[in-house]
Order: structure tokens, then sequence, then C-alpha cells
């Protein structure tokens, strides 16, 4: 992936399918994040080839890992920043799961989710994406927050999480996908009112 400048888009990035590549072309991933694009949080898709796709690009200089974001916030103590942040997120990634498009790396967000000045958040990488019966884009984030992420002491601090009510909502959840399962589970995270 390099940053390129197109005459029409401007500058992007631009992947290039690599000559070593187990894969044939770039067109699959080209098709899920089309298939994404209902959420905010894929790159915009400007051009594609079967050997390259050009994207928006997550700039490095408005955008930061949200690992990063999440720690400045929680450093600062900012509650509301943090809450507003983690429900955009979340709403966007139930809107990939309703879908059925499956990121499949969201298990470990370092290198794949960006946090960007004007709210946005992004993800990259959709090369492992695929269309999945029972997607786990929510639930993978939920469980890195919860669980895996070096910030999760200090969130259940921060937010008073109920570990098994977060539990019970996420497994409700993976049964139904629905919008009530959606809402249990932003209520056990208190990122809405009860």
């Amino acid at each position: 992936v390099v940053v390129a400048r197109n005459a029409k888009y401007g500058t992007g990035a631009l992947k290039i399918l690599r000559s070593d590549s187990r894969r044939r072309d770039l067109l699959g991933e080209a098709e899920i994040m089309m298939s994404a694009q209902s959420s905010s949080l894929v790159p915009r898709l400007y051009a594609l080839r079967d050997f390259y796709i050009f994207r928006e690009l997550v700039s490095p200089i408005t955008c930061k890992p949200f690992t990063r974001a999440l720690k400045e916030l929680v450093a600062k103590g900012d509650f509301e920043s943090l809450r507003r942040v983690l429900k955009y997120t979340l709403t966007e990634l139930f809107k990939l799961d309703a879908i059925r498009v499956d990121h499949t790396e969201l298990n470990r967000l370092e290198g794949h989710v960006f946090y960007c000045e004007e709210g946005r958040v992004v993800i990259i990488d959709w090369e492992s994406a695929r269309v999945a019966s029972k997607p786990s884009n929510l639930t993978s984030f939920t469980s890195y927050l919860v669980f895996r992420s070096r910030l999760s002491r200090a969130l259940t601090e921060m937010f008073e999480w109920n570990i098994s009510e977060v539990l019970s909502a996420l497994r409700a959840y993976k049964t139904t996908y629905s919008t009530v399962e959606f809402t249990s589970i932003l209520r056990a995270l208190r990122l809405v009112s009860r």
C-alpha cells in the first residue's frame, strides 16, 4: 500500500497486488468494501482493477490508532468523549453485522482501526473480510475492549461494567443480531441510559 495521487480523486491509498500474493486479484476485497459502504467505518473506494484498489487515505496526520485515542481519553478522564466514540463505533459495527460483512480481524485493533480528527473511526485492511452468516465485528471489538485491551481495567472502572452482564448481552446478541440485543449491549456497557 502506497500513497498515490489520482487526477480525478486526489491523494489516496493505492493497494497493489504483490506478485507473490496467494490471491489472484483484489476484486473480492473491493466487493466487500463496496458492500460495507453503508457503515462509515469503511474507507471510501475510488477506483479498482483486478490488481489494484485506490481508496481514501487514512492519513497519519489526521488519524491515529484507535487504541492510542482511547488511551488519551482515559488519561484525561474524558468520560463523555469516550462514551460518544464507543457508542458511535459499536453502532457502525452493528451496521456491518446487519449486512453480514465480517472484517474477521477485530479481535486485535492495532493496525486495523483508526480514530480521525473529525471524530470518524475507520477500519482498514479488508483483505480477509468475508460475507458470513454469523459475523463477529461487534462481539470481537467488545471482547477486545472488555478483556484483552491494556485499558480493560480502566474502562471497566470508569463505566462500572458488570462483566457477567456484558457477557450475557454479547451471547444473546450472537443468537439474534437484533436491534433489541444490540441495545442491551449498549446498556450493559453503560453507553446509553437504562
